[in-house]
């Protein structure tokens, strides 16, 4: 919990996210569908579509966004190839491309 808020500080998306949902915290491990669950209702979101999810991990992050039904974004900043057989619907090398899929203008 204390590494994922320590990232997400210095990431400098902080102004633009209203909930930072860390596993740990909510005693459910990704990829269980019920961390998605708990992150939809601590949001108050009930449309699928206005979520993104983030993840370094194809196997908990993206696995889980894609079986909650929800689109997802692995970051890959090393480049390394994709063996597995869990497709993102986005990837990403640096943060900052974050903000052309999310429709933020660029820091």
């Amino acid at each position: 919990s204390e590494v994922q808020r320590s990232r997400f500080a210095l990431s400098g998306y902080g102004a633009h996210i209203e909930q930072l949902i860390i596993s740990e915290e909510v005693g459910v491990a990704k990829p269980d569908p019920a961390i998605f669950a708990f992150a939809m209702s601590a949001m108050g979101c009930q449309d699928r579509r206005r979520v993104l999810m983030v993840g370094d991990s194809l196997t908990s992050d993206i696995r889980g966004g894609a079986a909650a039904d929800i689109a997802t974004c692995w970051f890959n900043p090393s480049a390394a190839p994709n063996t597995s057989d869990t497709v993102p619907d986005y990837e990403i090398r640096r943060l900052s491309e974050l903000c052309s899929i999310v429709g933020l203008s660029g820091h």
